[in-house]
Formats: C-alpha cells, sequence, structure tokens
C-alpha cells in the first residue's frame, strides 16, 4: 500500500512538474497545421480540405482535397481539445491563428505536457524493475535535465509523445517477461508499439525488427498468446495511421512525409557516413553535444554481466534498432528536423539509448562520481536555456543556428545569449524576425503569459501556477514522509 502511493505521489510530481514549465505554446508551425487539420475533422468531419493550405503542410489526395502531412498520432491526441474548443460559443474561442482559437493551442500544450508526466513516471516504473527508488529517480532526473527532453516537453511537439510510448515499451517488456504468461502486460506492449508507430511511421520498421529480436532471446518465457495478443493490439491502434496513409497516398505503406513535394528536405542526401557523423558529433545539432551525457555509453562493458538478464535482452534488441534508425536519418537531407532543438529526430530512440547511459551511471557511480557528475551539469548547462525560454525563437533569429553543418555550436550560444537578454531586462523583439511579444516573453511559461493578458487573466494565471507549485511540493514531501516510515 505505500509503495502504491509513493509511486502516485511521483506521479502527480512528475505532472505537476511539467505542468508548472509548460509554455502553453505550439512548438513549431507544424503543429498548428495538425491542429488545424483536427478543427477541420471536428467541423466537417473530414481531416482533408476542399482548399490548398499551402504545399509547406498540405499533400493533395490525387481525387479533390488537400491533408496535412504529419503521421496521424498528434491528430489523435488533439481532438479532445479541438471538440472541446469547437463545441464553446463563438464569443468565449478567443482569437484565431490559422483557423484555430489561441485556447486550443494553450490545451494541446499542456495535455502534451501532461503525457511528458506520464512518460517520466513511466521510465521510473521501469527502472525500478532493477534500482532502488532513490536511485531510479535520480536516473529519471538525469534524462529530464541532462539531454534535449525537456525543452520538448514545454511545447507540443508531435515527436514528444512518442518517447512516452517508447518509454512505455520498454516499461511493458520487462513487465512481460516477469508476468509469468498474463496477456495484460502483452497488449500494454502492443498498444504501446501501435501508437509509437502512429507518431514516427519511419520508425516502426526498425522498432519491429527490435522486437522480433527481443522475442527471439527470450521466446522460453513468452508464450504464443502472449504475441499472438500484443500483435493484436498493436494492429488495432496502428489501424489509423495505415488509413490515414492509404486516403492520402494510395498505399497504407507510404507516409504522406514521403511524397514528391517534400523530397527537398525527407529524400535520402547521398553522403549517409557524413550525415551519420554530423547527427551524432555536429557542435550545431548533434546528440553528443546536446546530451553529453551519452559519451559514457563505451563504458556499458564495463557493467555488462552486472545489469539483469532483462535488462541486457532489451538493450541488445534496440541497439539493431537504434543503430538503423540513425543510419536512416543520418540519410536523409533534413536529418536535424527544420527548426530543431539539437536532433530532433532522435527523440524516439533517446529513452532507449539513455537506459544503456543510465546503466553505466548507476554501474559506474561509487569510483566514477566526480567524473559522472561534472558530465551531467555540463549536459544540464547546455539545456537549461532552453527549459525555461523559446527556443524556437532563439534558433530564428540566429540564422547560422538553422544550419546543420556548422561547426560551432551557435543554437547552444543563441539560446544563452536571448536568456541573458531575457534576465537583464532587454526584449527580445528589437531583435531582427521578432514581432510576437508574447512569444519573446519570459520566461516561457504559459500562466505568464496569462498573467499578461488582463487582470482577469492575472487572477487565473497566479492561481493556477500557485496550486501547481503547491501539487508539487506536496507530492515531494508525501512521497518523502512515506519513505521515511518504511525505512523506520
Amino acid at each position: 500500500m505505500a509503495k502504491k502511493r509513493i509511486l502516485s505521489l511521483h506521479l502527480l510530481f512528475f505532472i505537476s512538474f511539467c505542468l508548472i514549465f509548460s509554455s502553453g505554446r505550439l512548438g513549431s508551425g507544424d503543429g498548428i497545421q495538425q491542429l488545424r487539420a483536427t478543427f477541420l475533422y471536428v467541423n466537417t468531419g473530414s481531416f482533408g480540405s476542399l482548399a490548398d493550405f499551402g504545399k509547406d503542410n498540405w499533400v493533395f489526395d490525387g481525387k479533390s482535397r488537400y491533408y496535412e502531412v504529419h503521421d496521424f498520432g498528434a491528430n489523435e491526441l488533439m481532438l479532445p481539445v479541438a471538440f472541446l474548443i469547437s463545441h464553446l460559443p463563438k464569443s468565449k474561442q478567443g482569437p484565431v491563428v490559422s483557423d484555430v482559437p489561441t485556447a486550443a493551442h494553450a490545451l494541446t500544450t499542456l495535455e502534451y505536457s501532461l503525457i511528458a508526466g506520464i512518460g517520466w513516471w513511466f521510465l521510473l516504473r521501469f527502472l525500478l524493475f532493477f534500482y532502488p527508488l532513490r536511485r531510479s529517480f535520480f536516473l529519471t532526473l538525469l534524462f529530464v535535465f541532462a539531454t534535449f527532453w525537456f525543452p520538448y516537453a514545454r511545447c507540443a511537439s508531435d515527436v514528444l509523445p512518442e518517447t512516452a510510448f517508447v518509454i512505455l515499451l520498454l516499461y511493458s517488456m520487462v513487465f512481460l517477461l516477469r508476468s509469468s504468461g498474463s496477456l495484460w502486460p502483452a497488449a500494454l506492449c502492443g498498444f504501446a508499439a501501435g501508437e509509437t508507430g502512429c507518431f514516427r511511421y519511419t520508425f516502426l520498421p526498425f522498432l519491429c525488427l527490435g522486437l522480433l529480436i527481443f522475442v527471439v532471446l527470450n521466446r522460453r518465457k513468452i508464450s504464443v498468446n502472449q504475441v499472438i495478443v500484443a500483435f493484436a493490439f498493436f494492429d488495432l491502434f496502428l489501424a489509423p495511421t495505415l488509413v490515414y496513409n492509404y486516403v492520402r497516398m494510395g498505399s497504407p505503406f507510404i507516409p504522406a512525409t514521403m511524397a514528391p513535394q517534400f523530397l527537398f528536405a525527407n529524400g535520402l542526401s547521398g553522403h549517409p557516413i557524413k550525415g551519420l557523423l554530423l547527427l551524432l558529433l555536429s557542435p550545431n545539432h548533434g546528440l553528443v553535444f546536446f546530451a553529453p551525457i551519452v559519451l559514457v555509453l563505451p563504458a556499458i562493458g564495463m557493467v555488462w554481466k552486472k545489469l539483469a538478464e532483462e535488462y541486457r535482452t532489451i538493450l541488445l534488441a534496440f541497439t539493431v534498432s537504434v543503430a538503423g534508425y540513425l543510419a536512416m536519418i543520418g540519410s536523409i537531407k533534413n536529418w536535424p528536423g527544420i527548426f530543431a532543438y539539437g536532433p530532433r529526430y532522435l527523440l524516439p530512440v533517446l529513452p532507449i539509448i539513455f537506459i544503456g547511459v543510465a546503466a553505466v551511471f548507476e554501474g559506474l557511480w561509487e569510483k566514477n562520481k566526480k567524473v559522472l557528475m561534472g558530465l551531467a551539469i555540463v549536459s544540464f548547462l547546455i539545456n537549461f536555456p532552453a527549459m525555461i525560454s523559446n527556443w524556437y525563437l532563439s534558433t530564428l533569429i540566429c540564422a547560422p543556428a538553422m544550419q546543420p553543418e556548422e561547426l560551432r555550436p551557435m543554437q547552444i550560444l543563441s539560446d544563452w545569449k536571448c536568456l541573458m537578454m531575457s534576465l537583464i531586462g532587454r526584449p527580445l523583439t528589437h531583435l531582427d524576425g521578432v514581432s510576437d511579444s508574447a512569444a519573446s516573453g519570459f520566461p516561457d511559461i504559459w500562466t505568464v503569459r496569462l498573467m499578461e493578458l488582463s487582470l482577469g487573466g492575472k487572477v487565473v494565471g497566479v492561481f493556477c501556477l500557485l496550486f501547481l507549485i503547491v501539487v508539487c511540493l506536496y507530492s515531494v514531501w508525501g512521497a518523502w514522509k512515506t519513505m521515511q516510515r518504511l525505512e523506520n
């Protein structure tokens, strides 16, 4: 009973923390167009538009309608918000941007932050299979604050929810191996894998390969019935994406991002080795520069024999998935993602990479505290500005920050420059390309933006912020007191 209470309090903490720091704005123009398509469905019964909204985000189905280009997962998540806002009186919906009320932008971002908090919790649940609670908790803090994950958790980016489903999949795989033939964890595995495919269809082949290797490695622990149930749930939750692909492209297996008009960005570059090296080592968008803690991965061999068997099989199976996905992303022209913070397209595999990092940190901590702590602090400092300010804006106003092959860490430097300007009270609106004072506000938190709207907004914003802070502190205090009682 006490363990359940502690876990519940941790979930409350993770969710409230993510909601406190949520920006209240969509993370990109892609998100706006996805929300636009979702509102279109709620209001007309179709995700397709008879009007052409532009070739940057919409693709023609060859018949009569234009469809938003991205995978279907974001539309699924946005449906409750679109339904709620659409049924409010027009007078209460507020101003409109790209056919979408701005209130829907904020609610969608809060929904994504909620999912981020749940994903954070399942990472804790995964680590608890192998490590004590306190160590597991601090390892999750490493994932949140020493990688580029949290800047995306603060805004509605279509890649963010996929990390939550990948984490859920990792948790359910260990649950499956320890379930003694239960079908429930198999269904959870299928659900998580299917939803992962809905958010990043291009990752799906590599994910399925990893799952196949996992099943083969654990064939004596996984029953045929569990495989059948997992596959059934996988098909069930992946089906909407396959149908959406068929409607847009005439084939369930070809995503709309592969339409000819998008090949300038998503087509093969012809330089796979160069792209892979930049993806990993570029100072401007490379994995190593935005998550230096991954530098410990070569030491995985030093702790390999200490790891639980389930941990090792997951790492073995998904190493193949990650390697294949990295090679594929490194081969395309737009490997970092347009207007991305760090290597955006690596978010789907970041949880898999991190569990390797966590194993090394846990195994080598006692003898290498200073080195590992120093690496964690450097990783935190690199990502800190993007955790409280508008990283999208700081990237936009610095042209070199958007250049994938720039050999200087211009995005990191631009983030810190904008943070320093904000701290000394210099508005960013005087910079070239910045006209939206709300987007340039500091800190980049939804309750603060709400306080700036009106007296009523100030009252609501202060109340929401204080409420979330109280919930956050209560959950920390409650978990600490409960752990003390258990230890005594």
